[in-house]
């Protein structure tokens, strides 16, 4: 003791702290082994093999959804037969997992404390004349955002009594509960129709494609510039969660779609395409977007040429974690934009149509050729002048096909007058869409005049009201033979009831 007093005297307060630190030190070594031994002899009365089990949807980098399927927990335990009802409460103590490792030499898992919670914040009731509670004591998830899939996670649990006269057969409960996490995921899927769109699966693999073919003439397209399209989530979520697109610039992912397709691409430029809006929303219990993501193509900045022209875009979610996760499942996460262009310039032939003024040229000399085949040989070109609509020419067969017209004499043309066939409902769709004119003097050496874009034949024409074409030609033109040569019919193959001159 003098010792001690000289120490303090020589160092002061400085050893009068070191010696109470070590004192707490001692107290808290104390106090855990004291823990350690006292869950060490009650330790048996709480185990079980069961296993709850739960699951949660992972939304970026939180868990949403969280459900618990089967609750874990153990009835509370009393040492003897309650006199009255007793009232216990429980509360999750992470302290314990240490405790319950190093008795069973394991290594549990460690999770945040809001994890899991106690059902009815932890509170049973021992009934009087029981020494056991009628119900469990029940652990269930509450928030899986820092857990990991398919993992088994012991939850210490220390029990004490609220009221009444009785004593617990031990004061800890170690449960387990078993949690799988599934990633919340979306992919393009078309609700409605909305641009041609449609959900393609050549080949096996799943991925959303619009193919537009874009008429342009002198200089002027007529497609749409806009498209839409939605998207898709795997489950319905509990609170509201949107998905974003992106343009996809990647080499690689465009000679995975050729291979696909079979086919060879021609990238749009990027400057080309906007994104107008690029976020959908889900709303809470839906799976299916209610709105549309909308990208805009500048058909200006796209060349025509013979080859399909694609635009990628795709979903993404790196630079905002609350979007929903995509589904990189065989392309389920792309939308492929594919556009065909035809540049057409009219010249000397009038558009949009006009009506051609003037008079009927006499056809009683006209002549006309054509190819004849089997296919056409009971409707040959010469239908075209007999003045009947119920008498047709077909062509032999699919475009380009060309049909010559001498007119006996040298003429000074105005246009033409062109009278679809109505044999039969589908008729109208066996049409001479768009036709390039030429004119010659001598039926070697060919002018063109330009393209004439006849389009669709009215589906509400008849026979008795037949939608006629117009060709008008801007300038006057002069000549002794005229070929047409038809190059796009709907399906494929041309037909015409008549052909008449107006000069």
């Amino acid at each position: 003791m003098n010792r001690l007093i000289n120490i303090l005297f020589r160092y002061g307060l400085s050893a009068l702290f070191i010696l109470v630190v070590l004192s707490n030190i001692v107290g808290c070594k104390k106090d855990n082994l004291d823990l350690y031994q006292e869950v060490a002899n009650e330790f048996s009365n709480y185990l079980s093999s069961n296993i709850g089990n739960a699951t949660a949807m992972k939304l970026g980098d939180s868990a949403v959804n969280n459900r618990t399927l089967a609750p874990a927990g153990l009835p509370v335990l009393l040492e003897s037969v309650a006199s009255g009802d007793i009232q216990v409460q429980g509360k999750i103590d992470l302290s314990l997992l240490s405790i319950y490792d190093s008795l069973q030499h394991t290594k549990s898992p460690t999770f945040p404390v809001d994890a899991f919670r106690l059902a009815n914040d932890g509170k049973i009731t021992v009934e009087s004349g029981l020494s056991e509670s009628t119900d469990t004591l029940k652990v269930e998830l509450n928030n899986a955002t820092h857990l990991k899939h398919n993992e088994i996670y012991l939850i210490p649990i220390k029990l004490k009594i609220l009221s009444g006269n009785s004593k617990l057969k031990s004061s800890y409960m170690f449960v387990k509960m078993k949690v799988l996490i599934t990633p919340s995921l979306v992919r393009f899927g078309v609700f409605k129709f909305e641009n041609g769109f449609q959900d393609n699966k050549p080949r096996g693999y799943y991925f959303l494609n619009g193919n537009q073919s874009i008429t342009r003439i002198n200089g002027k397209d007529n497609g749409n510039e806009k498209y839409m399209f939605s998207a898709r989530i795997n489950h319905p979520l509990d609170i509201e969660s949107q998905a974003k697109i992106r343009v996809n610039t990647s080499d690689t992912l465009q000679t995975w779609f050729e291979k696909v397709k079979r086919e060879k691409y021609i990238r749009i430029p990027e400057s080309a395409i906007k994104i107008l809006k690029p976020t959908v929303k889900f709303a809470i219990g839906e799976t299916d977007s209610r709105d549309s993501f909308q990208v805009h193509i500048d058909f200006q900045q796209i060349k025509p040429s013979t080859q399909t022209q694609v635009a990628i875009i795709e979903l993404e979610n790196i630079t905002d974690k609350s979007m929903v996760e995509p589904e990189n499942d065989l392309g389920s996460m792309y939308a492929f934009i594919t556009i065909n262009i035809q540049d057409f310039q009219t010249e000397n032939i009038a558009y949009p149509l006009q009506t051609v003024q003037g008079n009927k040229m006499d056809r009683s000399l006209w002549k006309a050729q054509a190819e004849v085949n089997d296919n056409n040989r009971d409707f040959p070109a010469t239908n075209l002048f007999d003045g009947k609509i119920s008498t047709i020419w077909k062509a032999a067969g699919y475009t380009p096909q060309d049909l010559t017209i001498d007119f006996g004499k040298t003429e000074t043309l105005k246009g033409f007058v062109f009278t679809p066939s109505y044999l039969s409902s589908y008729d109208i769709y066996y049409n001479f869409a768009k036709v390039e004119a030429y004119s010659s003097n001598d039926g070697k050496t060919w002018k063109k005049e330009g393209v004439f874009i006849a389009g669709d034949v009215n589906y509400q024409s008849n026979a008795d009201r037949p939608d006629r074409k117009n060709l008008k030609f801007i300038n006057q033109v002069t000549a002794k033979y005229i070929k047409f040569t038809i190059i796009e019919s709907s399906f494929g193959t041309p037909y015409i009831s008549e052909i008449e001159g107006i000069n």
